[in-house]
């Protein structure tokens, strides 16, 4: 006759040390779907970030410093078109797109969201203030740390407009002498 060691059991008739790693598992696949939700919504919630901005930055009529403050780190930086903006200089390009154009609508065909990295495909529709309509197609990647913006770095393909208008994704205003 065989006998068994005996194995405690808990009030469900299940071992103790049986159940232990089907427990774990189960808790840490629950950790891995609730992370992946919270992911899920982090993406989420940094592509309407993006969404938002444009509304309320790029597409405003007047330049809110405070609006660019909110969705923007002081630590910011714009890569476009071979070009490289930092915070100031970012706001000085808002500021001359202002001064430029008006009717500003940006119209997004993709985008996509990777932990805090968004990538998207957006175009831009707008009056210069001398008449002429401009349409460009843009190529962005976002990087949101702490709830804002640190980094664009997009390319930007003048589809309708002047030749001299082919650095509106990154034109600053004119130096005062």
């Amino acid at each position: 006759m065989w006998l068994l060691p005996e194995i405690p059991l808990d009030e469900n008739n299940v071992s103790r040390e049986l159940a232990a790693p089907v427990v774990q598992s189960e808790l840490a696949s629950l950790a891995n779907k609730m992370s992946s939700r919270d992911i899920r919504r982090q993406e989420q919630h940094n592509k309407s970030l993006v969404r938002q901005m444009f509304q309320e930055v790029i597409e405003r009529e007047e330049l809110d410093e405070q609006a660019v403050a909110r969705y923007f780190s002081p630590r910011y930086v714009q890569k476009v078109d071979g070009k490289t903006l930092n915070f100031a200089d970012f706001v000085d390009h808002v500021r001359e797109l202002k001064r430029t154009v008006t009717n500003l609508r940006v119209t997004f065909e993709h985008m996509v969201s990777e932990g805090n990295k968004i990538m998207d495909i957006h175009r831009v529709e707008a009056d210069k203030r001398v008449g002429v309509k401009i349409t460009a197609r843009v190529i962005s990647l976002w990087i949101i740390e702490d709830g804002k913006i640190v980094l664009c770095d997009e390319l930007t393909h003048l589809d309708k407009g002047a030749p001299d208008d082919y650095d509106l994704g990154s034109r600053k205003s004119v130096a005062k002498s």
